[in-house]
This record gives C-alpha cells, sequence and structure tokens, in this order.
C-alpha cells in the first residue's frame, strides 16, 4: 500500500470519526432540549401570563382611552375655533358698546334678542354646549332658549366672576362644579333631576377682545357644559362597559366620574399625585386595600387627566381560566414542535453540513474546484456564496500578480517623470547663466520666474499650500505678464498678517488674475491696477482680486455667480473650493461703484 493511499484511507477514517461525533453531539442537545427547553418555556409562559394580560389590556384600553380623549379635544377644540369667530364679529363689539352707553335699561332686551341671533350663527352647530351667556353689571346676554338660568344679582358673588375676570388674554376652564352652590340657590339643591345640576364651563374676560369701552363694568363669556358630555365620550365603549372612569385636575379634583356623587370633590389617596406628573401612561395602586389597574391620558384643550380604572383581581379572573388553557396548549405545540424541528435539523442541516465539509476539503488540493450547490434553499445560496468567494480568491490572486507588474512599471515611469523636470530646470538654470553674462538682466529675471513657477507646479502633490506661497506664486506669474506689457500693470497688496500661514486651494489666485489680464482691460486705458486683498471676516477668510477696468456686465455677472457662465478658469476654483471646504466656501463675482469687477473667496478659518 502506498503513502498515498494511506493517507486517503486515514482521511476517510477520520471523516467518518467526525460525522459520527457530530451526530451523536446533536442528539445529546436534542435530549436536553426536550427535557429542558419544553417544561421551562411552558412555566416561564403561565407565570409570565398574567404580566402580559396586564400589559396587552393596558395597552388596549391606552388605546381606547387616547382615542376618546381625542373625540372630547376635538370638540372641545371646535367650540374655542367658535369662540373666536365669535368674538372677533363686528356686530358683537357693537351690541356691547351700546349696552354700556344706553341709560334705559329696556332697550337691553332688544339688543338681547339680536345678540341671540349672532350666538345662534356661531354656536347653534355644536350639540355640545350647553348654554352660551355673556355676564355683565348690568344683564345677562345670550341666553338660549329653555336652558339654564343664571341670576344676575349672584354672579358677582360666585367663583365663576373671580375666574372669569382674571381670564384675560386666554380662555379659561372651569372644572365641575354644583349649579346650586356656584350662584347661592339652595333651593335647587334637592332637585337632582336638574339637567344643568352639575355644569363645567369655559369663560373669557372681553375686556382685552372688546378694548376702548367707554364708561365702568365688565363682560364675561361663559360657555357651559354639562356633565354628559363626558359620559357621552366616555360610556360608549363596549368592551369596557363594566370599568369605572373618572376625570381630574392637577389637585385631584373630579370633574366627573361614573359614580355621580363623586362630583365636585377630591381624590385624598396619594396615588393621584402618580398620574398627575405624566402625560399618559399606567400604573398599580392600592385602592381599599386591593390593586387596582389605572390608565390614564391627558387632555390637550383643558389639561385634565381621563382615567380608566380596574380592579387586578377582577380582571385575572376573568382571564385565569383561558391562561391555563394556553398554557396546556403552548405546552402540546412545543413538544410536537421539538420533535419535528429536531428530525428537519438532522435532514437539513446536519447532513447537509457534513457533505460540505467533505466538499470544502477537497479544494486545499485543487483550488479551482466547485462545489455542487443543493439541498435546502439556505445551503444553495450558502455553497453559490462559497463558490464565488473562492473565484474571487482566484481572481484577486491573479491581479496581484499583475498588479505587481504595473507597480514595477509605474517605478519606472516616475524615476522618467523624475528626470524629465530635472533636465529642464538645468537647461533653464544654463540659460540663465549665458543671460546674465550677457549682462541681459531682464531676461534673466524672466527665466528665474519661470524656473520658479515650474517648481512650484511641480514641487508637490498637495492640492493645498500656505497663502504666502501660493501668492509668491501668483505675483512671478504676474511679473512675466507684466513685463510682456512693459509694466503697465499696477500691483497693490494688503493682506492681513495671520493669513499668510493659513492653508488654501495651490493656484487659487492665478486663474483669477489671468482673468483679470484677458478681460478686465479691454479699453486701452492707461491706470491699470490690480488689488489683492486679504481679511479675517465674520469668523471666515476672505480673498479679494479687484481691477479698476471696464466692469462687467449684470447678466454675465449673474451667470457666473450661478455657475453657468462658462469661465473655465473661476469654474474650476469654485469646484475646487466646494470640494475641498464644502458649502462652508464660496466664490462670487461684483462690480465696484467707482468701475471694475471684485472677485471675492470665502473661505472658513
Amino acid at each position: 500500500m502506498t503513502v498515498k493511499e494511506i493517507k486517503k484511507e486515514l482521511a476517510e477514517w477520520w471523516y467518518k470519526l467526525k460525522r459520527t461525533s457530530l451526530q451523536f453531539q446533536f442528539n445529546l442537545f436534542y435530549i436536553g432540549v426536550l427535557m429542558i427547553l419544553v417544561p421551562s418555556i411552558t412555566i416561564f409562559c403561565y407565570t409570565q401570563s398574567q404580566k402580559v394580560l396586564y400589559e396587552v389590556v393596558a395597552m388596549d384600553i391606552k388605546n381606547l382611552l387616547r382615542k376618546s380623549n381625542q373625540i372630547a379635544d376635538s370638540k372641545l377644540q371646535l367650540v374655542k375655533e367658535y369662540v373666536f369667530g365669535f368674538l372677533s364679529d363686528n356686530d358683537v363689539h357693537r351690541i356691547l358698546r351700546q349696552a354700556r352707553q344706553i341709560e334705559d335699561e329696556s332697550q337691553l332686551y332688544f339688543l338681547d334678542t339680536e345678540l341671540k341671533g349672532i350666538v345662534d350663527k356661531y354656536f347653534l352647530s355644536s350639540p355640545d354646549i350647553y348654554s352660551v351667556n355673556i355676564m355683565t353689571n348690568r344683564y345677562n346676554f345670550g341666553i338660549m332658549q329653555y336652558q339654564n338660568y343664571i341670576p344676575e344679582e349672584m354672579f358677582e358673588e360666585s367663583e365663576l366672576y373671580d375666574i372669569g375676570m382674571q381670564s384675560k388674554e386666554k380662555l379659561t376652564w372651569v372644572p365641575t362644579y354644583q349649579f346650586y352652590k356656584m350662584y347661592h340657590q339652595p333651593e335647587l339643591e334637592a332637585i337632582t333631576s336638574l339637567d344643568y345640576y352639575y355644569l363645567f364651563s369655559m369663560v373669557k374676560n372681553l375686556e382685552y377682545n372688546l378694548r376702548g369701552m367707554e364708561g365702568e363694568g365688565y363682560e364675561i363669556l361663559t360657555i357651559n357644559f354639562t356633565d354628559s358630555f363626558w359620559d357621552d365620550v366616555f360610556l360608549n365603549i363596549p368592551e369596557y362597559q363594566d370599568m369605572e372612569y373618572f376625570i381630574v385636575d392637577d389637585n385631584g379634583y373630579i370633574i366627573s366620574h361614573t359614580d355621580k356623587n363623586l362630583l365636585g370633590k377630591d381624590i385624598p389617596e396619594d396615588w393621584i399625585s402618580k398620574i398627575c406628573t405624566e402625560e399618559s401612561g399606567s400604573c398599580l395602586v392600592k385602592k381599599d386595600g386591593e390593586e387596582w389597574m389605572l390608565i390614564f391620558d391627558r387632555s390637550d384643550v383643558t389639561g385634565w387627566i381621563s382615567v380608566f380604572s380596574m380592579n387586578k383581581r377582577d380582571l385575572a379572573r376573568m382571564h385565569l381560566e383561558q391562561i391555563r388553557n394556553n398554557s396546556m396548549l403552548i405546552f402540546a405545540m412545543l413538544l410536537f414542535s421539538v420533535v419535528v424541528f429536531s428530525k428537519a435539523i438532522h435532514w437539513l442541516v446536519v447532513h447537509p453540513v457534513i457533505d460540505l465539509t467533505r466538499q470544502v476539503a477537497k479544494i486545499e488540493k485543487e483550488p479551482e474546484y466547485r462545489i455542487a450547490e443543493k439541498g435546502s434553499l439556505e445551503f444553495r445560496d450558502l455553497i453559490h456564496t462559497y463558490n464565488q468567494m473562492n473565484d474571487n480568491v482566484q481572481k484577486l490572486t491573479r491581479q496581484n500578480y499583475e498588479t505587481m507588474n504595473l507597480y514595477q512599471e509605474s517605478k519606472l515611469r516616475e524615476l522618467n517623470l523624475q528626470l524629465n523636470p530635472h533636465f529642464i530646470y538645468n537647461v533653464l538654470n544654463l540659460l540663465n547663466l549665458e543671460l546674465i553674462r550677457d549682462g541681459e538682466w531682464e531676461g534673466s529675471e524672466l527665466v528665474e520666474d519661470v524656473i520658479y513657477m515650474m517648481r512650484y507646479i511641480l514641487g508637490s502633490d498637495h492640492v493645498t499650500e500656505d497663502f504666502r506661497i501660493d501668492l509668491e506664486y501668483t505675483l512671478h506669474y504676474m511679473d512675466v505678464i507684466n513685463k510682456r506689457y512693459d509694466d503697465i500693470y499696477k500691483l497693490e497688496i494688503n493682506v492681513d498678517s495671520e493669513l499668510y500661514t493659513t492653508k488654501v486651494p495651490k493656484f487659487m489666485l492665478q486663474p483669477i488674475v489671468e482673468n483679470v489680464f484677458k478681460h478686465a482691460f479691454l479699453g486701452g486705458e492707461s491706470d491699470r491696477r490690480i488689488r489683492i486683498y486679504g481679511t479675517m471676516k465674520d469668523g471666515a477668510r476672505c480673498f479679494m482680486v479687484e481691477d479698476n477696468g471696464c466692469g462687467i456686465g449684470k447678466e454675465k455677472m449673474e451667470q457666473i455667480n450661478a455657475g453657468t457662465e462658462m469661465s473655465v478658469g473661476l469654474n474650476m476654483t469654485m469646484e475646487r473650493i466646494k470640494y475641498l471646504y464644502g458649502e462652508a466656501a464660496s466664490l462670487y463675482v461684483e462690480s465696484l461703484e467707482k468701475g471694475g469687477t471684485r472677485v471675492c473667496i470665502i473661505l472658513p478659518a
């Protein structure tokens, strides 16, 4: 038997050993899952079901309460809009001014009749409003027919009057009160069948709205609602008819309650502070020695808190039998699922994994080998991905080989590129020496300018440079151009000293100065000046190039600023500063009052 055959048999034996070990480990895992997971999940589901039940019921009730609160808010908000429209009506202002000026009080009756028509126009369409009154020191205006009657002589002694006098700039909501107590009518205490026995109101002092009124007095608008307003909203939920609901303010004062005997009273329990400090939520509290679940939500219009409460014991008893049945059903389903799942795992996972392990081992010897795509969808995707990865690895290996060859070639090109500028520098230096020897000082200076410019262009690959160096390059460029035109251009530079060492885009100024030479002086001007400024402005660096040339047309200037003018130098400069600094940088062109053009570059500090 050859060594190759021995290695082959050893590999097969090792493969069988790994497969047997994997199957044995999976069987142990399956037994452990069956003995631990199923009972644990069942017990957990049973013990946690009550908590989950409370959370689900709380969420359900919270959604219903929020929707009910939104309905109530929408109705009350609509009434507020009616009030704003009513208060802006010029006829209302006119009637109330006349009411102060009329001396014969019998005439107030006719004004009241006219005012009732205006009240009906704004408020009659709302079935939720019980009555609308404008209480004055002389008359009770706007009472709807067959509704409650507020005694004029007792109004100024009521708490409603005090609240109304303080409500000058905004509407104020007055919590539920008993009519006979508010207006000192003890004879009405026993007549609990009165539909206006309990009221809550919205009041507003009209002094702020009716400015310029002559004479002394007051006008207080009261919009009155009965307690049935809340019942119509919160007692129309069939799923929770047996729940207790109540509405309180931040002081625990009961505004509405399922038990009408509690209206107008305070809740003495300490737990009321829990719900008054939050906008909405749920909590468990102690009431009469038992735990109650409270679901609460605050009104966006009145600021009052609506609450649904349910006895925790009644809630558990209602659903406990269903919880037990569901727990047993979960246990049976989990047990069946584990058995089916284990068998499925064996055929869909264990067997394909063993086969995949065997095929992957072949790739070590045959890099170009492709694994057959078979098995479940997940395994086919996995094998397909592995084959792609292997192909990419082989492709990457070939690319690395080619890259190494390209790298060697690029190094040779780089050496050549270094030799070419070096040769040009040497030639220019020789030319400069010859010019100096012949006394051609002007030509020598021109060659030195060109040498400096070439060194700046080819000297580094940095995209930014110190402003001092970029400015010096621009000055050499201007010196070359100026020599061509017999020094007819005058240059002025005024740059703050701290800007010289800041970084700016390379070749920032040269394209702009080149545009000045090409376009600014076309009329043969004798005085040709170019100014370069640099300063700090509003926390940014501002660089400007000005000329006193022929100027620029408004249309062309707008095109340049918009980037639509085909100015290669300006467009490239604008794109480079935008690329380096983003929206914090800008370039724009403007005309000078005395003639000429200014190009401004704004860079962040």
